[in-house]
Formats: C-alpha cells, structure tokens, sequence
C-alpha cells in the first residue's frame, strides 16, 4: 500500500529532509536570540529556560508558537 503525503505533510517532510542537526540547532538559536534576545553564549545543551535563559512562562508560550510557525508542526498542549 502507497502512503500519499497531505500538502502539508508533504511540504514539512521535504524541509526536514534538507535540515541536519546543526541547521536545526542553529535556527533554534536564532529563535531565542532574535525573539528572547538571549546572549548566545548563555545556548548550551544544559541551558534550563528559567533559570539560565531568564524566559517566564509566556515567554514559553511564545516559545513554542515561534518553533511551530519555523518548523511548520504543531506541539501538542499536553507536550507543551
């Protein structure tokens, strides 16, 4: 049985066939510098976004908002 891709599955799953790690890693960190202007020395790995990056919890919404409209996915409430 084919599978046949929805416009919009199809559209995520050709972007992120073009995306590496280190593509993904780098528009996440503009995310947070252009959006939460977050030093970028502060992005590492370990980095919790309350206490180390200084976000609230609407800037966790935001957060999430500005991941989904960049990846073009949505982030289920009960994840988020």
């Amino acid at each position: 049985m084919r599978y046949s891709y929805s416009t919009t599955e199809q559209l995520v799953f050709e972007r992120f066939t073009f995306m590496n790690k280190e593509e993904v890693i780098s528009t996440v960190h503009t995310i947070f510098i252009d959006g939460f202007e977050v030093e970028e020395e502060m992005l590492v790995a370990t980095a919790q976004l309350g206490e180390d990056l200084g976000l609230d919890s609407l800037d966790g919404i935001d957060l999430v908002v500005a991941l989904e409209k960049e990846f073009g996915f949505r982030i289920p409430e009960e994840t988020a």
